[in-house]
């Protein structure tokens, strides 16, 4: 599911891979998920998407990212 809005807490340093809904970018602007990698070691994600997120998407240790669908007609999401 979407789960949007949800913080997720990253303490393994094996979690390599994320899918995002496929009817994300015409559906759902404005939503977003936080991704805080908890771990000593950088986390590189092969995201799984029907976007234009490029992957993998890299997170530092101790750091976190926020993605955000950019708008409901929009083929986009921002990562801050």
């Amino acid at each position: 599911s979407a789960n949007y809005g949800t913080y997720f807490y990253l303490t393994s340093s094996g979690f390599n891979a994320i899918t995002l809904p496929s009817t994300t970018a015409t559906s759902d602007g404005g939503n977003y998920w936080v991704l805080r990698n908890s771990t000593n070691s950088y986390l590189s994600i092969t995201v799984t998407n029907t976007l234009t997120l490029t992957s993998p998407l890299n997170i530092p240790p101790q750091n976190a990212v926020t993605l955000v669908i950019s708008g409901t007609n929009a083929n986009t999401i921002l990562l801050f």
